[in-house]
């Protein structure tokens, strides 16, 4: 199953075969990177090569899929993590193995290799530049004809881990090349908003948002810019476009709220957690929510049974 460099370290130093102990906390670089016969085998963890399940087809196989793909591919370059998605015979094999096989044996094959910080970049040009995890992810976006879930997007990792596809996700909205579009679903700006009129819609949505004098959640918004402009869009696209655009319009947000100054609360939790109590009635609740926000009232009742859910039952 292979292990990570602390247990090996603690088993070296325990049984005194060297003649100095290893820093169990930080990896003598060269100890497994450097060594034909240790290849990585997880995330920091390292297994040897006779343990490699690789039996029934000989690396020249496998390599030669790599190759025959990376011809076809859109790009010079391509992180492995795609190569295998596009290839029903890689998706047989451990990602790492095939991983090792490339970095030992690839330029056999005309296949260059780049493998640190989970770059993984393999390409047929020896001069290419090192493609990442979070580009990945973006080109995958962008080529896709729909939004995907976080859980699709982890499909895309080497790790096919969710929370790292949270982390990417969460890196890739702020840097503004990613975009929720709905509650699960993501994409690129691009593709999301590629047919509208920026300067009309966001003109439009300031509007609304400055002539109001509480914050607004995007389900006030949807059925005036659904009516202004002749669209059937949800809610959630008009929170994506201002959330996305939201300092540009020069506006402040706060979890799905939107106002010209700051917002005291960041979700309909947080509101009840300030305003009410266990004895806070649906209509009571009602009346507090039109004295401080605009919402539909579908969503604000949603709002007020999910917070009494989570705080009193």
């Amino acid at each position: 199953k292979g292990l990570p460099w602390k247990d090996v370290a603690q088993i070296v130093n325990q049984l005194g075969i060297s003649k100095s102990a290893f820093d169990e906390t930080r990896m003598v670089d060269s100890v497994f990177t450097d060594n034909e016969s240790i290849y990585l085998a997880g995330k920091g963890i390292y297994r040897h090569r006779k343990f490699l399940d690789v039996e029934e087809v000989s690396f020249d196989t496998i390599l030669s899929e790599v190759y025959d793909e990376l011809k076809d591919f859109s790009r010079n370059a391509a992180h492995l993590s795609e190569i295998v998605f596009k290839s029903d015979f890689l998706q047989g094999f451990d990602y790492y193995a095939v991983r090792y096989i490339i970095k030992l044996y690839g330029i056999r094959k005309g296949i260059y290799f780049y493998g640190k910080s989970q770059a993984d970049t393999i390409s047929l040009d020896k001069s290419f530049n090192s493609v990442n995890q979070k580009e990945v992810v973006v080109e995958k976006l962008r080529t896709h004809e729909q939004a995907l879930t976080k859980s699709e997007i982890a499909q895309l990792l080497k790790s096919k881990s969710l929370f790292h596809a949270s982390l990417y996700i969460d890196e890739l909205t702020k840097e503004k090349r990613v975009v929720q579009v709905d509650k699960m679903l993501y994409t690129t700006p691009e593709k999301a908003f590629g047919d509208i009129d920026f300067g009309a819609l966001g003109d439009f949505l300031k509007k609304i948002v400055d002539e109001s004098s509480k914050p607004v959640h995007p389900s006030a918004i949807e059925p005036r810019a659904n009516a202004e402009f002749g669209w059937a869009y949800s809610y959630s696209f008009y929170d994506a476009f201002l959330k996305f655009w939201c300092e540009d319009l020069g506006l402040f947000r706060s979890g799905h709220f939107y106002f010209h100054s700051e917002i005291g609360f960041g979700s309909f939790g947080d509101f009840f957690d300030q305003k009410g109590s266990e004895s806070l009635s649906l209509k009571e609740a009602m009346e507090v929510i039109n004295d401080n926000m605009e919402v539909d009232m579908v969503v604000a009742e949603r709002g007020y049974y999910n917070w009494r859910a989570s705080r009193f039952e």
